[in-house]
Protein backbone atom coordinates (compact mmCIF):
# COMPACT_ATOMS: atom_id res chain seq x y z
CA UNK A 1 0.00 0.00 0.00
CA UNK A 2 2.75 2.47 0.86
CA UNK A 3 4.52 1.94 -2.46
CA UNK A 4 1.27 2.46 -4.40
CA UNK A 5 0.55 5.72 -2.53
CA UNK A 6 4.10 6.94 -3.27
CA UNK A 7 3.77 6.00 -6.94
CA UNK A 8 0.49 7.90 -7.29
CA UNK A 9 2.02 11.03 -5.71
CA UNK A 10 5.14 10.98 -7.89
CA UNK A 11 3.66 10.12 -11.31
CA UNK A 12 3.49 13.02 -13.80
CA UNK A 13 0.04 14.55 -13.82
CA UNK A 14 -1.54 16.73 -16.46
CA UNK A 15 -3.84 18.40 -13.94
CA UNK A 16 -3.38 19.34 -10.30
CA UNK A 17 -6.26 21.35 -8.91
CA UNK A 18 -6.87 24.02 -11.54
CA UNK A 19 -3.29 23.89 -12.87
CA UNK A 20 -2.53 22.18 -16.17
CA UNK A 21 0.99 20.96 -16.92
CA UNK A 22 2.47 20.44 -20.35
CA UNK A 23 5.85 19.34 -21.61
CA UNK A 24 6.82 20.59 -25.06
CA UNK A 25 9.70 21.67 -27.27
CA UNK A 26 10.73 25.04 -25.80
CA UNK A 27 11.61 26.39 -29.24
CA UNK A 28 8.14 25.72 -30.67
CA UNK A 29 5.45 25.66 -28.00
CA UNK A 30 2.06 24.31 -29.15
CA UNK A 31 0.06 26.84 -27.10
CA UNK A 32 -1.69 29.85 -28.64
CA UNK A 33 -0.38 33.40 -28.31
CA UNK A 34 -1.01 34.98 -24.89
CA UNK A 35 -2.75 31.84 -23.58
CA UNK A 36 -0.70 30.84 -20.50
CA UNK A 37 -0.82 32.49 -17.06
CA UNK A 38 2.52 31.10 -15.84
CA UNK A 39 5.35 29.65 -17.94
CA UNK A 40 8.01 27.74 -15.98
CA UNK A 41 11.37 26.34 -17.03
CA UNK A 42 13.89 24.89 -14.62
CA UNK A 43 17.53 24.11 -15.50
CA UNK A 44 16.81 24.17 -19.21
CA UNK A 45 18.74 27.09 -20.67
CA UNK A 46 22.25 25.97 -19.84
CA UNK A 47 21.55 22.81 -21.86
CA UNK A 48 20.54 24.72 -25.02
CA UNK A 49 22.74 26.25 -27.74
CA UNK A 50 22.63 30.06 -27.80
CA UNK A 51 20.36 30.17 -30.88
CA UNK A 52 17.90 27.81 -29.22
CA UNK A 53 17.95 29.93 -26.05
CA UNK A 54 16.78 32.96 -28.03
CA UNK A 55 14.01 30.96 -29.70
CA UNK A 56 12.84 29.42 -26.41
CA UNK A 57 12.76 32.81 -24.65
CA UNK A 58 10.74 34.28 -27.53
CA UNK A 59 8.29 31.37 -27.34
CA UNK A 60 7.81 31.79 -23.59
CA UNK A 61 7.10 35.50 -24.12
CA UNK A 62 4.70 34.69 -26.98
CA UNK A 63 2.50 32.26 -25.01
CA UNK A 64 2.50 34.19 -21.72
CA UNK A 65 -0.66 36.24 -21.14
CA UNK A 66 -0.30 40.00 -20.61
CA UNK A 67 0.40 40.40 -16.90
CA UNK A 68 1.40 36.73 -16.74
CA UNK A 69 4.57 35.35 -15.21
CA UNK A 70 7.62 33.62 -16.66
CA UNK A 71 9.59 31.66 -14.05
CA UNK A 72 13.17 31.04 -15.09
CA UNK A 73 15.50 29.00 -12.89
CA UNK A 74 18.95 28.01 -14.08
CA UNK A 75 22.58 27.93 -13.03
CA UNK A 76 25.84 29.17 -14.44
CA UNK A 77 27.86 26.30 -15.84
CA UNK A 78 31.61 25.99 -16.30
CA UNK A 79 32.48 27.58 -19.62
CA UNK A 80 29.47 29.91 -19.76
CA UNK A 81 30.27 33.41 -20.93
CA UNK A 82 28.07 36.48 -21.22
CA UNK A 83 26.70 36.77 -24.76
Amino acid sequence: KRWEAFRRRTQPSLRVGTAKFAQANAEKLPQANESIDVVVNVYLFHELPHEARRAAAAEMARVCKPGGLVVWVDSVQTGDRPA
